[in-house]
């Protein structure tokens, strides 16, 4: 340990010992002449701490973060029933055109057993078209848990639209 002196005042640094990889530390050992690897390593880390001081900051003076998360909350449930609304309404207007034989497979239809919507036998070039005609495509080309939720959503309103159809027609004919 020793000492370095800033102004008038001391500070002592203290070493510490830090674990690498093997390959790592050959590199370390080819290149130590060329980089002051204690000042690298105090930069990186006083960056790093910093970055989350100032994270912790922000969320402290924000709003309440409960307050916060309580109206994302709210905003993503009336999302999801915006989104499922549009989906009963579609079943809806498509069992009204729908085929008898395709009524019947959409009713035992399974979506969540079904990897991929767009590929199904019956319904994928349905919800292709559907999709496209409604801007919705993005949707299926997003991987995200949001835009799955979204694609969920919306098949279960649909599902639900399709079934409340049946189930109006379904003893008279």
């Amino acid at each position: 340990m020793f000492t370095i002196a800033v102004g008038k005042v001391f500070i002592m640094a203290r070493k510490i010992t830090l674990s690498v990889p093997e390959s790592l530390y050959q590199k370390i050992t080819d290149w130590r002449a060329s980089f002051n690897l204690s000042q690298m390593f105090q930069d990186m880390v006083t960056d790093a701490i910093q970055r989350k001081e100032d994270f912790q900051r922000r969320i402290a003076e924000d709003t309440n973060l409960t307050e916060i998360i309580k109206r994302l909350k709210k905003e993503k449930q009336e999302a999801v029933a915006r989104i499922m609304d549009r989906g009963i309404r579609e079943g809806l207007r498509w069992a009204r055109m729908a085929h008898y034989d395709e009524l019947c497979y959409a009713l035992s239809w399974k979506p969540e057993e079904e990897s991929d919507l767009l590929h199904n036998k019956m319904l994928g070039s349905y919800f292709a078209e559907y999709f496209k005609a409604e801007n919705l495509s993005d949707f299926f080309e997003s991987s995200g848990k949001a835009a799955r939720q979204n694609i969920n959503s919306f098949i279960s309103g649909w599902k639900r639209g399709v079934t409340d159809f049946w189930n109006l027609i379904e003893d008279k004919i």
